[in-house]
């Protein structure tokens, strides 16, 4: 089974809302939409051709209150299953 892209999931906490990043093939993605002292909840899932595999745990983290112009980033690595 080869994977061809991840895809994460984003829910902001406090209000439910909830966005989807398809990352190609890579194992590290950088989130830049995010605000500053926010709780948000993120799991990944492998994508194949044609089949979405299991997400994973979910994490929960609260951006700081720092960021240019009001934003906050945030790095998210995950290891490879396979």
């Amino acid at each position: 089974m080869f994977i061809c892209r991840y895809e994460l999931e984003v829910v902001r906490v406090d209000r439910g809302t909830t966005f989807s990043i398809s990352v190609v093939a890579q194992t590290e993605h950088n989130i830049t939409t995010l605000l500053p002292n926010v709780e948000y909840r993120v799991r990944v899932r492998p994508v194949t051709r044609g089949y979405s595999g299991v997400w994973s745990s979910a994490i929960t983290d609260r951006t700081t209150n720092t960021g240019m112009c009001g934003r906050s980033s945030v790095i998210y690595s995950f290891i490879l299953p396979y």
